[in-house]
């Protein structure tokens, strides 16, 4: 059976940050994957979709961030677990409030994306070329924010349904993007994050030089993409970018 631990994952943070942990079920631990889950969701959901990859990868650890009862401006101050402050309860495009908005993944959250990676590498033995940062729809945007703007090069990262926040588009700039795996996966009729948000990330990951795989799915509105085709192509990703040999070039 695959364990599921409940932890915080240091001790300072234990009142805030309690994260799900599996694996690696078995010796080494060959790479890790974080994930971030979408606003007003837990863990447990990406954790349940995605437990055929992690029986599949046994030599992999699977970090599921969990994100925080965080006081939103969309809904007057009511309390919804996410990364940061939505602005705006309608769907997100190019040019609406959320779109720009900073806030979306707090400092804080950055700091924590951060620091999961650091403990991946010190305590796991994880370098920091074998760990994915991804993430869906708000957890997409915080994905990007932790994998672009991390001092050193992941081994990729997965945006389901998200977009790219003013710090992660900023971050294009760095050389650390050149040729990054992304997997960049939008349904067609989004509801909730628009599809031209998706369009945008590709393109501008590629400008920046990122080896980018834009996949679309036509007709698909927001969970039904995300949490089906997309699912299936981030894993699909995963094993892609993992699966290649330590120290070997990676696809």
């Amino acid at each position: 059976l695959i364990s599921i631990v409940a932890l915080a994952m240091s001790t300072d943070v234990s009142f805030a940050w309690k994260h799900l942990a599996f694996g690696p079920q078995q010796a080494p631990c060959e790479g890790a994957v974080v994930w971030l889950h979408g606003f007003g969701d837990e863990p447990e959901g990406w954790a349940s979709n995605l437990r055929g990859a992690r029986a599949k990868h046994p030599h992999w650890k699977w970090v599921h961030l969990k994100g925080r009862l965080l006081s939103q401006t969309c809904y007057k101050g009511q309390k919804v677990p996410g990364w940061g402050d939505y602005l705006d309860e309608g769907c997100t495009h190019i040019g609406s409030a959320d779109y720009d908005n900073q806030d979306i993944v707090l400092d804080s959250t950055l700091t924590e994306i951060h620091r999961v990676i650091e403990e991946l590498e010190e305590k796991d033995g994880v370098p920091v070329d074998r760990i994915i940062v991804g993430g869906f729809s708000m957890g997409a945007a915080a994905a990007a924010e932790g994998a672009l703007r991390y001092p050193r090069r992941l081994a990729g990262l997965v945006m389901l349904n998200g977009w790219l926040l003013p710090g992660a588009r900023a971050a294009l700039g760095s050389e650390l993007v050149e040729s990054l795996p992304v997997l960049v996966s939008h349904g067609s009729a989004d509801e909730q994050v628009g599809f031209d948000c998706g369009e945008m990330a590709a393109e501008l990951l590629r400008e920046a030089g990122a080896a980018v795989r834009f996949e679309v799915q036509l007709g698909l509105t927001h969970v039904d993409s995300g949490f089906g085709p997309g699912r299936d192509l981030a894993v699909a990703f995963l094993e892609e970018v993992l699966c290649a040999p330590i120290g070997g070039e990676k696809t």
